[in-house]
Parts: C-alpha cells; sequence; structure tokens
C-alpha cells in the first residue's frame, strides 16, 4: 500500500491531494467520463475518507478509500 501510495504522491508531499487523486483516477478510468466528473468524485472521495478534514489523505486515509474500493468491487 505504502508504495502505490508513494506513486500517486506526485508532488512527494506524504500526502495525496486533490491533483494526485485526480490523476490517479485519469490513469485509472478506462471509459470517456464527462466533463468535470472526476473531480466531483475526487471531491467526494476527499470528502468521505479525508478523516482528519484538512483536505487531503494521508497513508491511513487512503489505505481506506483503497480496502472500501475493493470491497465494493469484490464479487459476491
Amino acid at each position: 500500500m505504502k508504495l502505490m501510495f508513494e506513486v500517486y504522491d506526485r508532488d512527494q508531499d506524504q500526502f495525496i491531494g486533490f491533483d494526485d487523486l485526480l490523476s490517479m483516477l485519469q490513469v485509472a478510468t478506462t471509459k470517456r467520463v464527462a466533463a468535470g466528473e472526476l473531480e466531483r468524485v475526487c471531491r467526494a472521495l476527499i470528502e468521505v475518507f479525508d478523516a482528519d478534514k484538512d483536505g487531503r489523505l494521508s497513508l491511513g486515509e487512503f489505505s481506506n478509500l483503497v480496502k472500501a474500493s475493493s470491497e465494493l468491487r469484490a464479487p459476491s
């Protein structure tokens, strides 16, 4: 998880900020997405997973996001 975090922490500030998360989603998204939709998703993800409300994701907060995402995609 830490390696993934470091890869997506493009500015190397030890946090995943809005721009870092947006870049990650742009790479991960295979379908065309309406203009502004990825930005809306980024804001929503940060709002939900940013436990200390500093506007960015720490390693722990990012881990929670990835875990929740994996659980949503897991086959039933």
